[in-house]
Protein backbone atom coordinates (compact mmCIF):
# COMPACT_ATOMS: atom_id res chain seq x y z
CA UNK A 1 0.00 0.00 0.00
CA UNK A 2 1.31 3.07 -1.42
CA UNK A 3 1.89 6.11 1.64
CA UNK A 4 3.41 9.21 0.85
CA UNK A 5 3.61 12.67 2.47
CA UNK A 6 1.39 15.86 0.38
CA UNK A 7 2.15 17.82 2.58
CA UNK A 8 4.83 18.96 5.56
CA UNK A 9 4.54 22.00 7.79
CA UNK A 10 5.25 23.33 10.93
CA UNK A 11 3.15 25.54 13.30
CA UNK A 12 5.08 26.55 16.22
CA UNK A 13 3.95 28.47 19.46
CA UNK A 14 5.87 29.08 21.84
CA UNK A 15 5.32 29.09 25.53
CA UNK A 16 5.30 32.64 27.39
CA UNK A 17 7.52 33.16 29.81
CA UNK A 18 8.24 29.79 31.38
CA UNK A 19 10.19 27.11 30.86
CA UNK A 20 9.22 24.68 33.34
CA UNK A 21 6.39 23.13 33.84
CA UNK A 22 3.28 25.04 36.20
CA UNK A 23 1.23 22.46 38.06
CA UNK A 24 -2.34 23.00 38.90
CA UNK A 25 -3.32 23.92 42.55
CA UNK A 26 -5.19 21.22 44.06
CA UNK A 27 -8.71 20.81 43.41
CA UNK A 28 -9.55 17.24 43.35
CA UNK A 29 -7.87 13.58 43.19
CA UNK A 30 -8.11 11.11 40.38
CA UNK A 31 -8.89 7.93 40.69
CA UNK A 32 -6.35 5.41 38.61
CA UNK A 33 -7.00 1.63 38.62
CA UNK A 34 -3.63 -0.18 37.50
CA UNK A 35 -4.18 -3.98 36.16
CA UNK A 36 -1.35 -6.38 36.72
CA UNK A 37 -0.85 -9.67 36.74
CA UNK A 38 2.32 -9.46 38.79
CA UNK A 39 4.37 -10.94 35.92
CA UNK A 40 8.11 -10.28 34.97
CA UNK A 41 7.07 -6.83 33.69
CA UNK A 42 4.38 -5.41 36.21
CA UNK A 43 7.06 -3.45 38.25
CA UNK A 44 7.83 -1.45 34.78
CA UNK A 45 4.16 -1.13 34.00
CA UNK A 46 3.14 0.79 37.54
CA UNK A 47 6.31 2.47 37.59
CA UNK A 48 5.37 4.54 34.11
CA UNK A 49 1.93 4.98 35.66
CA UNK A 50 3.43 6.37 38.82
CA UNK A 51 5.88 8.17 36.33
CA UNK A 52 2.92 10.08 33.96
CA UNK A 53 0.70 10.78 37.18
CA UNK A 54 2.91 11.81 39.81
CA UNK A 55 2.78 15.76 39.92
CA UNK A 56 -1.31 15.27 40.01
CA UNK A 57 -3.06 14.50 43.72
CA UNK A 58 -4.02 10.42 42.68
CA UNK A 59 -5.76 7.75 44.66
CA UNK A 60 -4.71 4.23 43.27
CA UNK A 61 -6.35 1.04 43.00
CA UNK A 62 -4.32 -1.94 41.87
CA UNK A 63 -6.31 -4.92 40.66
CA UNK A 64 -5.54 -8.53 39.90
CA UNK A 65 -7.38 -11.66 38.49
CA UNK A 66 -6.43 -14.51 41.12
CA UNK A 67 -5.24 -18.16 39.77
CA UNK A 68 -6.64 -21.05 41.91
CA UNK A 69 -3.60 -21.94 43.59
CA UNK A 70 -2.89 -18.48 44.88
CA UNK A 71 -3.33 -16.63 48.49
CA UNK A 72 -4.06 -13.08 49.01
CA UNK A 73 -1.59 -12.25 52.12
CA UNK A 74 1.07 -13.77 49.77
CA UNK A 75 -0.28 -11.86 46.66
CA UNK A 76 -0.71 -7.96 48.65
CA UNK A 77 2.79 -8.60 50.08
CA UNK A 78 3.72 -9.02 46.25
CA UNK A 79 2.12 -5.95 45.61
CA UNK A 80 3.64 -4.12 47.99
CA UNK A 81 7.31 -4.92 46.87
CA UNK A 82 6.50 -3.36 43.33
CA UNK A 83 5.14 -0.46 45.16
CA UNK A 84 8.14 0.09 47.22
CA UNK A 85 10.36 -0.74 44.41
CA UNK A 86 8.37 2.09 41.83
CA UNK A 87 8.23 4.47 44.51
CA UNK A 88 11.72 4.74 45.69
CA UNK A 89 12.46 4.71 41.66
CA UNK A 90 10.70 7.46 41.85
CA UNK A 91 11.34 9.13 45.05
CA UNK A 92 7.60 9.05 45.92
CA UNK A 93 5.39 8.19 48.71
CA UNK A 94 2.66 6.51 47.58
CA UNK A 95 1.67 3.50 49.76
CA UNK A 96 -1.22 5.13 51.72
CA UNK A 97 -2.86 6.49 48.16
CA UNK A 98 -3.25 2.36 46.99
CA UNK A 99 -5.78 0.06 47.67
CA UNK A 100 -5.78 -3.35 46.29
CA UNK A 101 -8.68 -5.16 45.06
CA UNK A 102 -8.21 -9.13 44.10
CA UNK A 103 -10.61 -10.19 41.49
CA UNK A 104 -11.41 -14.19 41.28
CA UNK A 105 -13.27 -14.90 38.15
CA UNK A 106 -13.38 -11.92 35.62
CA UNK A 107 -10.96 -9.42 36.06
CA UNK A 108 -12.92 -6.87 33.60
CA UNK A 109 -16.10 -7.42 35.29
CA UNK A 110 -14.47 -6.40 38.27
CA UNK A 111 -12.94 -3.31 37.00
CA UNK A 112 -16.19 -2.14 35.39
CA UNK A 113 -17.91 -2.34 38.84
CA UNK A 114 -14.82 -0.64 40.45
CA UNK A 115 -15.35 2.12 38.00
CA UNK A 116 -19.65 1.79 38.47
CA UNK A 117 -18.94 2.20 42.11
CA UNK A 118 -16.54 5.31 42.07
CA UNK A 119 -15.56 6.90 38.68
CA UNK A 120 -11.80 6.46 37.41
CA UNK A 121 -10.11 8.94 35.58
CA UNK A 122 -8.47 6.13 33.54
CA UNK A 123 -7.06 2.53 33.72
CA UNK A 124 -3.67 1.59 33.01
CA UNK A 125 -2.37 -1.83 31.91
CA UNK A 126 0.52 -3.47 29.84
CA UNK A 127 -0.22 -4.61 26.49
CA UNK A 128 1.30 -8.39 26.88
CA UNK A 129 4.18 -9.98 28.49
CA UNK A 130 6.35 -10.58 25.74
CA UNK A 131 8.92 -8.10 23.89
CA UNK A 132 8.50 -9.79 20.61
CA UNK A 133 4.77 -9.97 20.75
CA UNK A 134 2.30 -8.25 18.56
CA UNK A 135 -0.56 -8.61 19.62
CA UNK A 136 -2.39 -7.62 23.38
CA UNK A 137 -3.19 -9.61 26.09
CA UNK A 138 -6.84 -10.59 26.02
CA UNK A 139 -7.55 -8.69 29.41
CA UNK A 140 -5.95 -5.08 27.47
CA UNK A 141 -8.48 -6.41 23.83
CA UNK A 142 -11.39 -6.48 26.55
CA UNK A 143 -11.02 -3.11 28.45
CA UNK A 144 -10.27 -1.85 24.82
CA UNK A 145 -13.81 -3.10 23.31
CA UNK A 146 -15.77 -3.44 25.88
CA UNK A 147 -15.31 -1.11 28.31
CA UNK A 148 -16.33 2.65 28.48
CA UNK A 149 -13.04 3.79 30.46
CA UNK A 150 -10.17 6.08 29.12
CA UNK A 151 -7.10 3.39 28.48
CA UNK A 152 -3.68 3.88 28.83
CA UNK A 153 -1.49 0.70 27.62
CA UNK A 154 1.96 0.10 28.42
CA UNK A 155 4.74 -2.03 26.19
CA UNK A 156 6.75 -4.69 27.98
CA UNK A 157 9.73 -2.82 27.79
CA UNK A 158 8.59 1.19 27.36
CA UNK A 159 11.44 3.44 28.29
CA UNK A 160 11.22 5.03 32.19
CA UNK A 161 10.66 8.47 31.05
CA UNK A 162 8.27 10.52 30.93
CA UNK A 163 7.54 11.30 26.75
CA UNK A 164 8.07 14.44 25.48
CA UNK A 165 7.12 14.08 21.75
CA UNK A 166 3.96 12.91 21.48
CA UNK A 167 1.62 11.71 18.41
CA UNK A 168 -2.27 12.45 18.45
CA UNK A 169 -4.51 10.83 15.82
CA UNK A 170 -6.57 13.59 13.93
CA UNK A 171 -10.18 12.80 12.90
CA UNK A 172 -10.98 14.99 10.16
CA UNK A 173 -14.59 14.30 8.94
CA UNK A 174 -16.08 14.10 12.40
CA UNK A 175 -14.79 17.46 14.14
CA UNK A 176 -16.07 16.88 17.71
CA UNK A 177 -13.95 13.83 18.30
CA UNK A 178 -11.30 16.84 19.57
CA UNK A 179 -13.77 16.95 22.50
CA UNK A 180 -12.11 13.65 23.53
CA UNK A 181 -9.13 14.99 23.69
CA UNK A 182 -10.31 17.87 26.49
CA UNK A 183 -8.87 15.40 29.31
CA UNK A 184 -5.52 15.06 27.37
CA UNK A 185 -4.97 19.09 26.76
CA UNK A 186 -5.67 19.51 30.02
CA UNK A 187 -3.32 17.36 31.40
CA UNK A 188 -0.11 17.75 29.29
CA UNK A 189 -0.61 21.46 29.25
CA UNK A 190 1.09 21.59 32.17
CA UNK A 191 3.91 20.04 30.31
CA UNK A 192 6.64 21.14 27.48
CA UNK A 193 5.70 18.41 25.30
CA UNK A 194 5.50 18.41 21.26
CA UNK A 195 3.04 17.21 20.08
CA UNK A 196 2.81 15.59 16.53
CA UNK A 197 -0.84 15.97 14.64
CA UNK A 198 -1.12 12.84 11.89
CA UNK A 199 -3.41 14.07 9.59
CA UNK A 200 -5.03 11.50 6.66
CA UNK A 201 -6.09 13.10 3.51
CA UNK A 202 -8.09 11.18 0.70
CA UNK A 203 -6.49 12.85 -2.04
CA UNK A 204 -4.81 16.61 -3.08
CA UNK A 205 -8.02 18.36 -3.25
CA UNK A 206 -8.21 17.09 0.43
CA UNK A 207 -5.06 18.70 1.46
CA UNK A 208 -6.81 22.43 2.46
CA UNK A 209 -9.45 21.04 4.67
CA UNK A 210 -6.85 18.99 6.50
CA UNK A 211 -4.80 22.37 6.62
CA UNK A 212 -7.81 23.60 8.50
CA UNK A 213 -8.29 21.06 10.57
CA UNK A 214 -4.85 21.19 11.63
CA UNK A 215 -5.22 25.29 12.54
CA UNK A 216 -8.07 23.98 14.80
CA UNK A 217 -5.75 21.51 16.58
CA UNK A 218 -3.28 23.93 16.78
CA UNK A 219 -5.58 26.45 18.64
CA UNK A 220 -7.10 23.90 20.86
CA UNK A 221 -3.33 22.72 22.06
CA UNK A 222 -2.59 26.48 22.79
CA UNK A 223 0.99 26.84 24.29
CA UNK A 224 1.95 23.55 23.09
CA UNK A 225 4.99 23.31 20.63
CA UNK A 226 3.07 21.65 17.45
CA UNK A 227 4.35 19.92 14.11
CA UNK A 228 1.53 18.16 11.56
CA UNK A 229 1.95 15.49 9.07
CA UNK A 230 -0.23 14.65 6.56
CA UNK A 231 -0.20 11.44 4.46
CA UNK A 232 -1.82 9.97 1.79
CA UNK A 233 -3.36 6.65 2.38
CA UNK A 234 -6.18 4.37 3.49
CA UNK A 235 -7.55 5.86 7.05
CA UNK A 236 -6.88 2.97 9.61
CA UNK A 237 -5.22 2.52 12.81
CA UNK A 238 -2.90 0.10 11.13
CA UNK A 239 -1.54 2.91 9.54
CA UNK A 240 -1.64 5.28 11.80
CA UNK A 241 1.03 3.15 14.38
CA UNK A 242 3.12 2.36 10.72
CA UNK A 243 3.04 5.77 9.84
CA UNK A 244 4.20 7.63 13.03
CA UNK A 245 7.60 5.85 13.49
CA UNK A 246 8.61 8.80 10.96
CA UNK A 247 7.51 11.46 13.74
CA UNK A 248 9.89 9.40 16.29
CA UNK A 249 7.55 9.80 19.08
CA UNK A 250 7.87 8.26 22.42
CA UNK A 251 3.73 7.67 23.12
CA UNK A 252 0.69 7.70 21.38
CA UNK A 253 -3.22 9.26 22.02
CA UNK A 254 -6.07 8.14 20.16
CA UNK A 255 -8.96 9.43 20.49
CA UNK A 256 -11.21 6.02 20.24
CA UNK A 257 -14.73 6.39 18.92
CA UNK A 258 -16.84 3.89 17.04
CA UNK A 259 -17.58 6.69 14.91
CA UNK A 260 -14.57 6.97 13.50
CA UNK A 261 -13.20 6.38 9.98
CA UNK A 262 -10.54 4.82 11.57
CA UNK A 263 -13.21 2.67 13.53
CA UNK A 264 -15.57 1.14 11.02
CA UNK A 265 -12.67 -0.76 8.72
CA UNK A 266 -11.04 -1.99 12.25
CA UNK A 267 -14.55 -3.78 13.19
CA UNK A 268 -15.61 -4.53 9.82
CA UNK A 269 -12.50 -6.51 8.58
CA UNK A 270 -11.35 -9.65 10.67
CA UNK A 271 -7.37 -8.92 9.18
CA UNK A 272 -7.44 -6.04 11.09
CA UNK A 273 -5.25 -6.50 13.90
CA UNK A 274 -6.15 -4.58 17.28
CA UNK A 275 -4.48 -1.33 17.56
CA UNK A 276 -0.94 -1.59 18.90
CA UNK A 277 2.50 -0.71 19.15
CA UNK A 278 4.96 -3.10 21.10
CA UNK A 279 7.41 -0.06 21.17
CA UNK A 280 4.91 3.07 22.21
CA UNK A 281 2.59 3.40 24.80
CA UNK A 282 -0.51 4.66 23.74
CA UNK A 283 -3.22 6.75 25.56
CA UNK A 284 -7.14 5.94 23.86
CA UNK A 285 -9.18 8.52 25.13
CA UNK A 286 -12.65 7.54 24.89
CA UNK A 287 -14.48 10.27 26.84
CA UNK A 288 -15.77 13.72 25.21
CA UNK A 289 -15.87 16.98 27.31
CA UNK A 290 -17.01 20.40 26.48
CA UNK A 291 -13.85 21.94 25.14
CA UNK A 292 -14.49 24.78 27.28
CA UNK A 293 -13.03 22.69 30.12
CA UNK A 294 -9.87 21.75 28.36
CA UNK A 295 -8.16 24.17 30.89
CA UNK A 296 -10.27 23.92 33.95
CA UNK A 297 -8.73 21.89 36.62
Amino acid sequence: MASCILDLYLYMTFFSAKDAAVLPSVQYSRNILIAIDLGPYSEIQLTYTLLLTKDFPCNYTVVHCMKENEDEIALSKKIDEIVRKASYNLSLSVEKKIVKVFSKNNLLATINEIHAQNFQSCVFVGTSNSIESNKMSRLTSQLLLQSDLNLFVIPPDVILSFPTNISILVETTHPESIEKLTGFNRYISHYNAFLNFVIFADNQDDLVHCQCVAKDYKAFFRESYTFTFVAQCDKSYYNFLKYIKETQCESVVIPWSSDSDFFRPFIENEDVKIPFSPKIPIFFSKRGEPIEAAFEF
